[in-house]
């Protein structure tokens, strides 16, 4: 059968001989490895060129602005939620002193104002007692808060 297919049983001689490439001389060889040196060089300094201007946050910016002023804008919000300077209990509790001194001036200021009238003159007098309790309601707070 190996007769009508045309593939005999043993092989010749040869086809069993590889083909090798041409002897190449010292010098060829050494100015094929000079440049693939060479090439491998450049193809270094080109990707440390590209290295470098990923990493060079000003021609990131020169790309990109509206990214780099959405990124400082948030920055600048994180930053400004963490130094934001927290009151301490004695400023809350001066706070809340004047907010009640506040009111008791107003509630005073309308009382004094009810009595006195509405005419102009008794209108002066009303306003001119008022700031001065406003005035020496300031004076006592800010008295206080040099205390602590």
């Amino acid at each position: 059968m190996a007769e009508g297919t045309g593939i005999s049983p043993v092989k010749r001689s040869t086809d069993l001989q590889v083909e090798r490439p041409p002897e190449r001389s010292a010098e060829a060889i050494r100015q094929d490895i000079a440049a693939r040196r060479n090439n491998i060089s450049q193809t270094v300094d080109m990707l440390g060129e590209r290295l470098h201007g990923s990493l060079d946050w000003r021609q990131q910016v020169g790309n990109h602005p509206f990214a780099a002023i959405a990124i400082a804008a948030a920055a600048g919000l994180i930053l400004s939620r963490v130094f934001q300077p927290r009151p301490s209990p004695g400023e809350r509790i001066m706070d809340a002193i004047a907010d009640v001194v506040d009111n008791v001036t107003d509630q005073a200021r309308d009382t004094i104002t009810g009595l006195l009238g509405s005419g102009s003159r008794d209108g002066l007098v009303a306003s001119t007692i008022a700031a001065l309790t406003t005035k020496a309601a300031g004076s006592f707070i800010q008295q206080l808060k040099r205390e602590d």
